[in-house]
Protein backbone atom coordinates (compact mmCIF):
# COMPACT_ATOMS: atom_id res chain seq x y z
CA UNK A 1 0.00 0.00 0.00
CA UNK A 2 2.80 2.69 0.80
CA UNK A 3 4.59 1.67 -2.48
CA UNK A 4 1.12 2.60 -4.16
CA UNK A 5 0.67 5.57 -2.60
CA UNK A 6 4.35 6.77 -3.14
CA UNK A 7 4.25 6.17 -7.08
CA UNK A 8 0.72 7.89 -7.16
CA UNK A 9 2.02 10.90 -5.46
CA UNK A 10 4.44 10.86 -7.29
CA UNK A 11 2.95 10.74 -10.81
CA UNK A 12 0.80 13.65 -9.26
CA UNK A 13 4.11 15.79 -8.94
CA UNK A 14 5.66 14.65 -12.75
CA UNK A 15 2.06 16.42 -14.07
CA UNK A 16 2.67 19.96 -13.37
CA UNK A 17 -1.50 21.05 -12.90
CA UNK A 18 -1.54 18.32 -10.53
CA UNK A 19 0.86 19.33 -8.18
CA UNK A 20 -1.57 21.79 -5.92
CA UNK A 21 -3.43 18.44 -5.04
CA UNK A 22 0.35 17.90 -2.78
CA UNK A 23 1.05 21.27 -2.06
CA UNK A 24 -0.70 20.59 1.62
CA UNK A 25 2.33 17.53 1.92
CA UNK A 26 4.63 19.80 1.15
CA UNK A 27 3.56 22.46 3.64
CA UNK A 28 3.94 19.83 6.01
CA UNK A 29 7.02 18.86 5.37
CA UNK A 30 8.50 22.01 4.58
CA UNK A 31 7.48 22.42 8.30
CA UNK A 32 9.08 19.61 9.88
CA UNK A 33 12.24 19.99 7.63
CA UNK A 34 12.57 23.75 8.80
CA UNK A 35 11.53 22.88 12.54
CA UNK A 36 14.57 20.54 12.39
CA UNK A 37 17.04 22.80 11.49
CA UNK A 38 15.64 24.92 14.26
CA UNK A 39 16.43 22.26 16.53
CA UNK A 40 19.55 21.59 16.10
CA UNK A 41 20.41 24.83 15.76
CA UNK A 42 19.19 25.03 19.58
CA UNK A 43 20.67 21.54 20.49
CA UNK A 44 23.98 22.97 19.38
CA UNK A 45 23.69 26.50 21.44
CA UNK A 46 22.62 28.53 18.43
CA UNK A 47 20.02 30.99 18.25
CA UNK A 48 16.92 30.74 16.10
CA UNK A 49 15.92 33.92 14.92
CA UNK A 50 13.13 32.52 12.59
CA UNK A 51 11.48 29.83 10.10
CA UNK A 52 9.11 31.01 7.40
CA UNK A 53 7.17 29.13 4.80
CA UNK A 54 6.33 30.48 1.35
CA UNK A 55 3.03 29.89 -0.67
CA UNK A 56 5.49 27.62 -3.37
CA UNK A 57 5.92 25.24 -0.37
CA UNK A 58 9.39 26.41 -0.06
CA UNK A 59 11.20 27.65 3.32
CA UNK A 60 13.93 28.96 5.49
CA UNK A 61 15.34 28.78 8.84
CA UNK A 62 17.55 32.20 9.92
CA UNK A 63 19.86 30.85 12.83
CA UNK A 64 23.21 32.50 14.30
CA UNK A 65 25.44 30.00 15.74
CA UNK A 66 25.27 26.33 16.84
CA UNK A 67 27.55 24.04 14.56
CA UNK A 68 26.91 24.67 11.11
CA UNK A 69 26.93 20.81 9.42
CA UNK A 70 24.69 19.84 11.82
CA UNK A 71 22.47 22.47 11.47
CA UNK A 72 22.41 21.96 7.83
CA UNK A 73 21.67 18.40 7.59
CA UNK A 74 19.22 18.40 10.42
CA UNK A 75 16.85 19.53 8.09
CA UNK A 76 16.62 16.03 6.17
CA UNK A 77 17.32 13.90 8.37
CA UNK A 78 14.70 15.18 10.38
CA UNK A 79 11.67 15.48 7.98
CA UNK A 80 12.85 11.33 6.67
CA UNK A 81 13.33 10.48 10.61
CA UNK A 82 9.97 11.85 11.90
CA UNK A 83 8.35 10.08 8.62
CA UNK A 84 9.96 6.90 9.92
CA UNK A 85 8.73 6.81 13.19
CA UNK A 86 5.42 7.87 12.14
CA UNK A 87 5.27 4.50 9.86
CA UNK A 88 6.49 2.73 12.41
CA UNK A 89 4.64 4.03 15.34
CA UNK A 90 1.22 3.89 12.74
CA UNK A 91 0.87 -0.21 12.90
CA UNK A 92 -1.03 0.32 16.10
CA UNK A 93 -4.32 1.99 16.44
CA UNK A 94 -3.72 3.59 19.94
CA UNK A 95 0.48 4.90 19.02
CA UNK A 96 -0.57 5.83 15.91
CA UNK A 97 -3.08 8.17 17.84
CA UNK A 98 -0.19 9.23 20.08
CA UNK A 99 1.92 10.25 17.59
CA UNK A 100 -0.36 12.51 15.96
CA UNK A 101 -1.40 14.12 18.74
CA UNK A 102 2.38 13.86 19.38
CA UNK A 103 3.15 15.57 16.02
CA UNK A 104 0.23 18.26 16.45
CA UNK A 105 2.11 19.33 19.63
CA UNK A 106 5.69 20.09 18.76
CA UNK A 107 4.24 21.42 15.08
CA UNK A 108 2.50 23.88 17.25
CA UNK A 109 5.24 24.85 19.82
CA UNK A 110 7.77 25.22 16.64
CA UNK A 111 5.04 27.91 15.39
CA UNK A 112 4.43 29.50 17.98
CA UNK A 113 7.87 30.22 18.49
CA UNK A 114 9.77 30.47 15.70
CA UNK A 115 7.45 31.37 12.91
CA UNK A 116 7.71 34.76 12.30
CA UNK A 117 6.44 37.85 9.57
CA UNK A 118 4.79 34.65 7.17
CA UNK A 119 1.15 34.19 6.84
CA UNK A 120 1.76 31.49 4.91
CA UNK A 121 3.40 29.07 7.02
CA UNK A 122 1.38 30.17 10.11
CA UNK A 123 -1.95 29.79 8.10
CA UNK A 124 -0.47 26.35 7.09
CA UNK A 125 1.27 25.41 10.48
CA UNK A 126 -2.30 26.06 12.59
CA UNK A 127 -4.11 24.01 10.21
CA UNK A 128 -1.85 20.80 9.86
CA UNK A 129 -1.93 21.53 13.81
CA UNK A 130 -5.58 21.00 14.27
CA UNK A 131 -5.78 18.19 11.55
CA UNK A 132 -2.93 16.44 13.10
CA UNK A 133 -4.51 16.57 16.97
CA UNK A 134 -8.55 16.32 15.23
CA UNK A 135 -7.06 13.19 13.05
CA UNK A 136 -5.19 11.43 16.55
CA UNK A 137 -8.31 11.73 18.62
CA UNK A 138 -11.63 11.62 16.03
CA UNK A 139 -9.98 8.87 13.68
CA UNK A 140 -11.47 5.58 13.76
CA UNK A 141 -8.72 3.20 14.36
Amino acid sequence: MLVAVSFFAILIWMIGPLRVILLPMLYLNTHLHEGSHALAAVATLGHVENIQVFANGEGVTRVRGGIGPVVSFAGYLGAALIGGMLILWGRKPESARKSLIGLAVILGAITIVWVRGDWMGAASALLWTISLAAAGKYLPN
